[in-house]
């Protein structure tokens, strides 16, 4: 509650900074030409503490891009390339180099997309068929692996791994990118405006539906110099501990019931701080930062978990 106070009272005093008319209303239209490609950075961080431990933060990095296959009246096709995060888990390096290639070439992701004509996500082609590739170069991967190595530690792991690995999730990990990218654009913008929003949810724990409720503003709008910047802030509305009990209470095994006085003390919070600026003459995406912060509140221990996802245009 306090935090939503604070969140209504600060955006009283909000205003968006124009170097001209800040009443003028921006059209956010994407305007790209066949054959363009665009090249991005990405940055994880992830920073976890607690009131009992010291922070620990953990980073990787990689690169994509996109490239406009097709560009007519009605809408943009646009492809998408780049090479999964599988060594983020530190077991895969101890993988024989060339099981290591053979990984990284199975792993490489190339799919298109579309957008209508001013640039809003409309969504990826053949999302079935990408899907099925993944499984079917996952089960290569396994056979292979299982074929050459006899380390049984390192196969029951890849096993382990292989076996988590759903398509359907990873697809929806790199589409992330992609509507990120394009989150504003097809959009018109009074920036002095402030939206208020609410949207639904599912946790990807449990499956459980979550109601956010949020605004979104202009941060900066220089026409002048083509710059627009957009934050969308968000927080969730109950409390998640209470929907998962709700949740666990439906699927308990009355052999091993859940220790529902342990939980129902714990409170958790989500909050995102999402900050897109685009280039407004052409409507590309130049920068964004996806923040997000989990809170879980316990009796013996607080602790949080910070989250950002920041996406950065490369000059080629």
């Amino acid at each position: 509650m306090k935090r939503l106070l604070f969140i209504f009272v600060a955006f009283i005093f909000t205003t968006c900074y124009a170097q001209n008319d800040s009443t003028k209303i921006l059209n956010l239209i994407s305007y790209l030409e066949r054959g363009e490609t665009l090249y991005y950075s990405v940055t994880k961080t992830r920073i976890d503490s607690s009131s009992t431990k010291e922070p620990k933060t953990t980073e990787a990095a990689f690169n994509f891009k996109i490239t406009v296959k097709d560009s007519t009246d009605s809408n943009y096709v646009i492809s998408y390339y780049r090479t999964a995060d599988v060594f983020s888990n530190p077991k895969l390096i101890e993988l024989p180099e060339e099981m290591q290639k053979k990984l990284i070439d199975l792993s490489t992701i190339k799919f298109d997309y579309e957008t209508d004509e001013m640039g809003t996500f409309k969504g990826i082609l053949n999302e079935h068929i990408l899907a099925e590739k993944i499984a079917s170069d996952f089960k290569e991967l396994k056979d292979i692996f299982t074929t050459e190595n006899s380390n049984e530690q390192l196969k029951n792991f890849m096993e382990e791994f292989v076996g988590s690995v759903d398509p359907n999730s990873l697809i929806a990990l790199y589409a992330q990118d992609i509507q990120a990218l394009h989150y504003a654009l097809g959009a018109s913008f009074n920036p002095q405006d402030t939206i208020p929003f609410e949207e639904e949810v599912i946790a990807p724990i449990f499956n459980i539906p979550l109601t956010l409720k949020g605004i979104l503003y202009c941060e900066e709008y220089d026409e002048e110099n083509d710059y627009f910047s957009l934050v969308e802030e968000k927080t969730m509305e109950g409390n998640f501990v209470d929907k998962m009990l709700e949740f666990l209470k439906k699927h308990e095994n009355k052999e091993n019931p859940i220790k529902e006085n342990e939980l129902k003390d714990l409170k958790m919070d989500i909050y995102f701080h999402n900050t897109y600026q685009y280039n407004s003459h052409y409507g590309v995406a130049t920068y964004i930062e996806l923040y997000k912060e989990i809170t879980v509140d316990g009796k013996d221990e607080n602790m949080k978990r910070i989250d950002i996802y920041e996406i950065s245009l490369v000059e080629e």
